[in-house]
């Protein structure tokens, strides 16, 4: 069970909010963000087993949040009207889904390596790499946390895709034989999906139902 998105909201709810019992935890009533109200008919509720969930009797922006599901897009957008930046906001994502890959425990999920010549983005920064390429991903990332922007893996090989080195990999466990990984474009082309290295992984975190868990193209996924 993930509480990470649970605390996050927790985080941010507004000092002015009201807090009140609810059935299943507590319920915090405040001016919502998403409209303008101001008369408190926002609500974000923090249960006890760990899911969370808003709503507002005013604009209707209303999402459940389940322990085991990732983050909903009607809650990003609350997270983010409370001040939530679009890097946290991916860090989060990340966070939620390293923690599902790494609960599941599948035998479905082979272990597959990093593409050739993948190191740390930060290893590359030390070396002062002179590489287009390169210098494109960290433009592209700019208004990433350096500490987290520097854990995420580039290699200058294009590889047998032809454009790995125009990606940044995210990575799941450890680096020699990684959980899982995802090798996300920095290009903007909607017709480019996200390499993973191992479809399997995917499928067994995300449901047909949920919301794809971040921001890119369409995720491959097995048949």
């Amino acid at each position: 069970m993930s509480t990470l998105i649970h605390d996050a909201l927790q985080s941010r709810i507004p000092h002015q909010a009201k807090r009140y019992p609810d059935k299943a935890g507590t319920r915090h009533e405040f001016n919502c963000p998403l409209c303008g109200d101001k008369r408190r008919r926002g609500r974000i509720y923090l249960n006890d087993d760990g899911s969370c969930g808003c709503d507002c009797k005013n604009c209707y922006n209303a999402s459940r949040q389940e322990t085991d599901k990732p983050l909903t897009k009607k809650l990003e957008k609350l997270l983010v009207a409370l001040g939530m930046s679009g890097d946290e906001i991916r860090r989060l994502k990340y966070d939620v889904w390293r923690e599902r890959i790494l609960a599941q425990n599948s035998p479905s999920v082979t272990k597959q390596p990093l593409p050739d010549g993948a190191r740390p983005i930060g290893d590359w920064i030390a070396d002062n790499i002179a590489d287009p390429n390169f210098n494109d991903l960290l433009e592209d990332l700019a208004d990433m946390d350096p500490d987290h922007r520097d854990g995420y893996y580039w290699t200058p090989e294009a590889g047998t895709t032809g454009d790995m080195n125009r990606r940044y990999i995210w990575v799941v466990g450890d680096p020699e034989l990684p959980d899982a990984w995802a090798a996300h474009t920095i290009d903007d082309d909607e017709e480019v999906d996200t390499i993973v290295g191992d479809p399997d992984a995917w499928v067994a975190s995300l449901d047909e139902e949920d919301e794809p868990a971040f921001d890119t193209p369409e995720i491959n996924r097995s048949e």
